[in-house]
Protein backbone atom coordinates (compact mmCIF):
# COMPACT_ATOMS: atom_id res chain seq x y z
CA UNK A 1 0.00 0.00 0.00
CA UNK A 2 3.44 2.22 0.77
CA UNK A 3 4.55 1.88 -2.44
CA UNK A 4 0.91 2.29 -4.39
CA UNK A 5 0.36 5.55 -2.49
CA UNK A 6 4.07 6.86 -3.56
CA UNK A 7 3.17 5.99 -7.16
CA UNK A 8 0.26 8.52 -6.31
CA UNK A 9 -2.43 5.75 -6.32
CA UNK A 10 -4.99 7.54 -3.84
CA UNK A 11 -5.81 4.94 -0.76
CA UNK A 12 -9.51 5.25 -1.18
CA UNK A 13 -8.81 3.61 -4.78
CA UNK A 14 -6.95 0.80 -3.57
CA UNK A 15 -8.06 -2.84 -2.81
CA UNK A 16 -6.38 -5.44 -0.91
CA UNK A 17 -6.08 -9.15 -3.23
CA UNK A 18 -4.33 -11.53 -0.63
CA UNK A 19 -2.97 -13.70 -3.68
CA UNK A 20 -4.52 -16.79 -3.26
CA UNK A 21 -2.34 -19.60 -4.79
CA UNK A 22 0.29 -16.92 -5.96
CA UNK A 23 3.93 -17.91 -5.24
CA UNK A 24 2.43 -19.70 -1.75
CA UNK A 25 2.51 -23.68 -0.60
CA UNK A 26 -0.59 -25.28 -0.24
CA UNK A 27 -1.16 -24.67 3.49
CA UNK A 28 -0.71 -21.77 3.72
CA UNK A 29 -3.64 -20.74 1.73
CA UNK A 30 -5.70 -22.13 4.25
CA UNK A 31 -3.60 -20.31 6.91
CA UNK A 32 -4.25 -16.75 5.09
CA UNK A 33 -8.02 -17.84 4.41
CA UNK A 34 -8.27 -18.74 8.22
CA UNK A 35 -6.62 -15.08 8.88
CA UNK A 36 -7.77 -13.21 6.10
CA UNK A 37 -9.97 -10.38 8.42
CA UNK A 38 -6.45 -9.50 9.79
CA UNK A 39 -5.77 -7.71 6.35
CA UNK A 40 -8.81 -5.54 7.20
CA UNK A 41 -7.11 -3.66 10.55
CA UNK A 42 -5.67 -1.77 6.77
CA UNK A 43 -8.91 -0.06 6.21
CA UNK A 44 -8.99 -0.95 2.46
CA UNK A 45 -11.77 -3.60 1.20
CA UNK A 46 -10.98 -7.33 0.38
CA UNK A 47 -10.88 -8.85 -2.77
CA UNK A 48 -10.95 -13.17 -2.85
CA UNK A 49 -10.05 -14.78 -6.08
CA UNK A 50 -10.08 -18.38 -4.86
CA UNK A 51 -12.47 -19.92 -7.73
CA UNK A 52 -10.88 -22.98 -9.38
CA UNK A 53 -6.66 -22.35 -7.58
CA UNK A 54 -5.13 -25.58 -7.45
CA UNK A 55 -4.72 -25.46 -4.20
CA UNK A 56 -8.54 -26.40 -4.11
CA UNK A 57 -7.94 -28.97 -6.16
CA UNK A 58 -5.42 -30.65 -4.16
CA UNK A 59 -7.47 -30.97 -1.51
CA UNK A 60 -9.94 -32.87 -2.97
CA UNK A 61 -6.96 -35.33 -4.16
CA UNK A 62 -8.98 -38.61 -1.79
CA UNK A 63 -12.30 -37.46 -4.19
CA UNK A 64 -9.97 -38.56 -7.25
CA UNK A 65 -8.07 -41.30 -6.85
CA UNK A 66 -4.93 -39.01 -5.39
CA UNK A 67 -4.73 -37.18 -8.07
CA UNK A 68 -5.86 -32.95 -7.85
CA UNK A 69 -9.44 -32.73 -9.00
CA UNK A 70 -9.60 -31.49 -12.75
CA UNK A 71 -10.13 -28.09 -12.71
CA UNK A 72 -13.83 -28.23 -14.13
CA UNK A 73 -14.77 -30.57 -10.74
CA UNK A 74 -13.49 -27.36 -8.56
CA UNK A 75 -17.06 -25.70 -8.21
CA UNK A 76 -18.13 -27.16 -5.23
CA UNK A 77 -14.82 -26.00 -3.25
CA UNK A 78 -14.70 -23.31 -5.19
CA UNK A 79 -18.20 -22.07 -3.45
CA UNK A 80 -17.21 -23.28 0.20
CA UNK A 81 -13.72 -21.02 0.04
CA UNK A 82 -15.73 -18.03 -1.26
CA UNK A 83 -17.98 -18.56 1.18
CA UNK A 84 -15.04 -18.67 4.00
CA UNK A 85 -13.50 -15.79 2.91
CA UNK A 86 -17.05 -13.88 2.80
CA UNK A 87 -17.09 -14.74 6.16
CA UNK A 88 -13.92 -13.96 7.14
CA UNK A 89 -14.19 -10.17 5.79
CA UNK A 90 -14.09 -10.31 2.00
CA UNK A 91 -16.84 -7.83 0.38
CA UNK A 92 -15.42 -8.38 -3.42
CA UNK A 93 -15.20 -11.95 -5.06
CA UNK A 94 -13.58 -12.96 -8.46
CA UNK A 95 -15.37 -16.28 -9.81
CA UNK A 96 -15.66 -18.05 -12.67
CA UNK A 97 -19.65 -19.81 -12.22
CA UNK A 98 -21.43 -16.55 -11.27
CA UNK A 99 -25.25 -17.77 -10.35
CA UNK A 100 -23.98 -20.02 -8.29
CA UNK A 101 -21.39 -18.07 -6.32
CA UNK A 102 -24.02 -15.72 -6.46
CA UNK A 103 -26.67 -17.30 -4.45
CA UNK A 104 -23.56 -18.76 -1.73
CA UNK A 105 -22.56 -15.18 -1.56
CA UNK A 106 -26.32 -14.15 -0.60
CA UNK A 107 -26.42 -17.21 1.94
CA UNK A 108 -22.90 -16.10 3.24
CA UNK A 109 -24.00 -12.20 3.61
CA UNK A 110 -27.60 -13.81 5.42
CA UNK A 111 -25.24 -15.67 8.11
CA UNK A 112 -23.24 -12.01 8.73
CA UNK A 113 -26.37 -9.71 8.92
CA UNK A 114 -27.80 -12.26 11.10
CA UNK A 115 -24.56 -12.61 13.74
CA UNK A 116 -24.66 -8.62 13.86
CA UNK A 117 -28.05 -8.92 14.91
CA UNK A 118 -27.71 -11.16 17.46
Amino acid sequence: MAAAARAGIAPESMVLDPGYGFGKRFDENYALLARQAELLALGRPLLAGLSRKSFLGRTLTPLFGGEDAPVEMRETASLAAMVAAILHGASMVRVHDVRPAVEAALIANAVLRADRIA
